[in-house]
């Protein structure tokens, strides 16, 4: 399993070493988006932040995440792939979630996996 740097997020990909041309090599990557309400050390503000609605970090730009946005983040990986020619089988999400006790970790982890079998990855 390969990964790219930038903590192997959705978008490190483009920042990756050359592609390996092997059968037997993943392409992985990770996902806690939208961080600023998935992580641990936030987790314990009063009031957490909401998904869909969170007001957080995409890039360069503050967004309200939802699933079209969160579609929006997780399509970098498969850009990717499509234009080396990687098929979609061999992309591996490698990590993925947030803290359980979030109020809305249903919400936002259903829009992260539908996407992801929307996109044919793993």
């Amino acid at each position: 399993m390969v990964d790219g740097g930038w903590h192997a997020n959705a978008w490190s990909d483009s920042y990756c070493a050359p592609l390996l041309r092997d059968d037997r090599v993943l392409n992985a990557f990770h996902t806690y988006e939208p961080y600023e309400a998935t992580s641990s050390p936030k987790i314990n503000r009063k009031p957490q932040l909401r998904y869909p609605g969170a007001q957080a970090w995409l890039g360069r730009n503050k967004v309200t995440w939802n699933q079209a946005v969160m579609h929006r983040f997780l399509a970098g990986p498969f850009d990717w792939a499509t234009a080396k020619a990687v098929p979609a089988n061999p992309m591996v999400t490698g990590e993925l979630g947030c803290v359980w006790k979030w109020v809305d970790f249903d919400a936002c982890l259903e829009d992260v996996l539908s996407t992801l079998d929307g996109y044919g990855g793993h």
